[in-house]
């Protein structure tokens, strides 16, 4: 048989490039970053990029292939009168691999959809397939007719998308992560996320994660390094913006940055404090922090943003200044929208209508750009 070198060539240099071709990432450093009495876990995460083909920008992501627990698919393997090392040809992945493997790497064990019902007998008048997870579903239904069809029914197991935290001049060959710790409640039981857990309990001097790149041009450092930037990053929003910074100040920037940041509490929740404080003395960032537990009156991001809005609206409408939202979709993003909406209908007159008008256009300028999530 005849190598193709092009082939191998082809394969290497495209390692940690897709989704469908991972890298595996030895962990520099894995620590907490938030206080231990805060509410919710921080992970300060760094990988050793050194043989993968990943060159990556700011405001761009990586993606992580999480584990499912060990203990958990014992306990379903048994539920389903399986051995973990029974070889299982699964159809979506389209090879055979130990009903191990797949389930450690490839399947979804929390999310129940109505074919497994189906096959698990379940009543069909119950509807909320929400609250169960397998092993629950299995607990309540134990007589599941061919196993190997209900696992060739599962939903992949995802990966997870962070934003990059580094700039690759600090080092190229690595990439600092920030990790929120996700805690949730199903079929009765305190639940972690799976790369939290994981997280949890890997060892962090032999550890390993498989990784990919995702490139978002959308939403990086403006070209002309005198552009003023304004960065709204609350919580792991953060992540992005550290990123930012770095580069900033490796460009030698002219441009002014200003960063508002939010989060609990002052004391527990101050991610990289030490950090954003030399970048102030350095004469770097201007930074306006909002933690809302450390008064009784609750105040956020836009808050802040509206204490200062005759200062942001000249940077917005006449220093030419790009505006970058980062971090939750489903709450902070609107409200930091809406914010903004109001300080253009109070700075200038605007109606409801032309103010969302203004932010759309700022958009199409490519001076406005979102990464939520």
């Amino acid at each position: 048989m005849v190598l193709d070198m092009n082939l191998i060539t082809e394969k290497k240099e495209s390692l940690g490039l897709s989704h469908k071709d991972p890298f595996q990432a030895n962990i520099l450093e894995l620590r907490r970053l938030n206080h231990a009495a805060s509410e919710k876990m921080i992970y300060h995460l760094v990988l050793d990029l050194q043989g993968s083909s990943i060159q990556y920008e700011v405001g761009s992501c990586i993606g992580i292939y999480p584990k499912n627990d060990v203990k958990e698919i014992f306990h379903l393997c048994r539920l389903l009168r399986l051995s973990p090392t029974t070889p299982f040809y699964c159809e979506r992945l389209e090879r055979t691999l130990t009903v191990r493997e797949f389930l450690y790497s490839h399947a979804n064990l929390d999310k129940v959809t109505k074919k497994h019902g189906e096959l698990a007998s379940l009543d069909p008048e119950f509807t909320d397939l929400q609250q169960l997870d397998h092993v629950s579903l299995i607990e309540m239904n134990p007589d599941i007719a061919d196993p190997i069809v209900y696992l060739n029914a599962l939903l992949p197991l995802l990966p997870r998308y962070y934003s990059i935290a580094s700039s690759k001049h600090r080092g190229p060959f690595r990439v600092e992560l920030l990790i929120a710790s996700v805690d949730y409640e199903k079929a009765g039981k305190e639940k972690k996320g799976a790369l939290s857990r994981y997280l949890e309990e890997i060892d962090p001097e032999s550890g390993t994660l498989d990784i990919f790149y995702l490139h978002n041009p959308r939403f990086t450092v403006p070209e002309d390094h005198g552009t003023p930037i304004i960065m709204i990053g609350p919580g792991t929003g953060l992540a992005a913006f550290r990123g930012f910074l770095q580069e900033r100040v490796h460009q030698n920037a002219s441009g002014k940055n200003w960063l508002f940041f939010g989060a609990r509490k002052r004391l527990h929740d101050f991610y990289y404090q030490e950090e954003l404080e030399e970048y102030i003395e350095a004469g770097k960032l201007i930074l306006d922090t909002a933690f809302s537990r450390d008064q009784e009156e609750k105040i956020y991001v836009q808050h802040r943003m509206w204490e200062n809005r005759h200062v942001l609206w000249q940077w917005i409408t006449q220093h030419g200044a790009h505006l970058y939202i980062c971090g939750d979709a489903k709450h902070m993003a609107k409200d930091v929208e809406a914010m903004l909406e109001k300080i253009a209908i109070d700075l200038q007159g605007f109606s409801p209508l032309e103010a969302k008008r203004f932010f759309k256009d700022l958009r199409k300028e490519k001076r406005m750009h979102l990464d939520v999530y």
